[in-house]
């Protein structure tokens, strides 16, 4: 029997309680990854934030993003926000996504302001075939992506369906014979917008070309249809491009030169598409975290010439 006074009892803590971490919502975090990124350049800010589950047996897992991006490439003053749903089957050889896509984009060009909400259903496949995904020298690695949805329009842009098509195939080859030692790459980029000319589809999901990607000497995103003087966006788009490579000396087998030539542009309809040149020569570190890429390229329609840095493998 407890002899103490009422008062001292009240007083004493209660038994404190085992907490062992598998709640529902301590097994909801357990299970769930995220990442952020942030982009900060002077003609473009953003900000994602992406959740995923973790992968289960089958490679698939479910994910959840939000976007939001200012893009002052081009002429046109975009501010974006999205927000996408979807599903990823992912190996090391094959990708599959699928996702739909809310988007409301706020776009001002010259005296034009216009607010467009776009909601599209996507699927996205991605193929490597590659003997190195870091520093490839042989193989290939394609992509297409295939959407369809609406826009609601405003201002002087309409309402309706639009359908959207991607398609991006890059190779790498070595060489033989009397170019034994060199290595070549090639890249194609073939895309285009569906719709009735006056429905305003987002600039975010129309195409412009030019930069370290695309096509070198010009700069980034700055090929396109012009509208009132400016360059906006385009419903197709078409780039290719070739190098070779070798590396400069034996002793330094990481460090090579490179010679290339890049070709494109995008365009409001095909009747229109005149593909822009440009061409020069680089150096690539093929360093742990994949190439370091410097170029010094020409625009063969300005004469001008451009310095364009890259880091690792893209599609």
């Amino acid at each position: 029997r407890d002899e103490r006074p009422a008062s001292r009892r009240d007083r004493l803590p209660a038994p404190a309680r085992k907490l062992d971490g598998r709640g529902p919502l301590a097994t909801a975090v357990r299970t769930l990854r995220a990442r952020s990124k942030v982009q900060l350049s002077r003609d473009l800010r953003g900000l994602e934030l992406e959740l995923s589950s973790h992968p289960q047996p089958d490679l698939k897992r479910n994910l959840a993003s939000v976007q939001f991006e200012q893009d002052r490439t081009g002429d046109t003053i975009a501010q974006n926000l999205g927000l996408r749903l979807g599903r990823l089957y992912e190996s090391t050889r094959d990708e599959r996504l699928s996702y739909i896509e809310l988007l409301r984009a706020r776009e001002t060009a010259g005296n034009d302001v216009n607010t467009n909400l776009a909601v599209s259903l996507n699927q996205q496949w991605i193929r490597r075939r590659l003997d190195s995904t870091l520093l490839p020298t042989d193989g290939h690695q394609a992509l297409a992506l295939i959407g369809a949805g609406q826009v609601r329009g405003s201002g002087t842009d309409a309402s309706g369906p639009f359908g959207r098509m991607q398609f991006k195939l890059g190779v790498y080859k070595p060489f033989s014979g009397m170019l034994s030692g060199w290595f070549g790459s090639a890249r194609a980029e073939l895309a285009q917008v569906v719709a009735r000319e006056t429905v305003g589809v987002p600039e975010k999901l129309l195409f412009l070309a030019g930069g370290d990607e695309s096509v070198r000497g010009y700069a980034y995103r700055s090929l396109g249809p012009q509208k009132d003087g400016l360059t906006v966006g385009g419903r197709v788009m078409a780039t290719g491009s070739m190098e070779i490579a070798k590396p400069i000396l034996a002793s330094m087998p990481s460090v090579w030169g490179a010679v290339f030539v890049d070709a494109g542009n995008a365009a409001s309809r095909w009747q229109d598409f005149s593909a822009k040149v440009g061409y020069g020569a680089g150096v690539r570190w093929r360093s742990p975290v994949g190439p370091l890429k410097i170029d010094f390229a020409r625009a063969h329609e300005t004469g001008k010439w451009r310095l364009h840095f890259s880091v690792g493998v893209t599609l």
